[in-house]
């Protein structure tokens, strides 16, 4: 009969691997998150728009940049992974 040496103590424990379950876990708290948060920057931003109507052309302005800037950083990230 073999046994196995003793491990040393010294040595760290080894970390166990994560289960595609949890990592599809995380995947979907990260993406949860990023739907709240975008949810909260679009009721203050239709709040404001509703409380100072004078605001309503440069929240407009910089909506359509960070969508234009949104979808460059897309395109590119696409073609890269190509």
């Amino acid at each position: 009969m073999s046994t196995s040496p003793p491990r040393d103590p010294s040595a760290p424990l080894p970390e166990p691997p994560q289960s595609p379950r949890s990592t599809q876990l995380i995947i979907i708290a990260v993406i949860m998150l990023i739907v709240a948060v975008a949810l909260l920057i679009g009721l203050g931003t239709l709040y404001l728009t509703w409380q100072h109507p004078t605001l309503a052309t440069p929240i407009t302005a910089a909506g359509s940049t960070l969508a234009l800037l949104i979808t460059v950083v897309s395109v590119i990230v696409a073609m890269t992974k190509r």
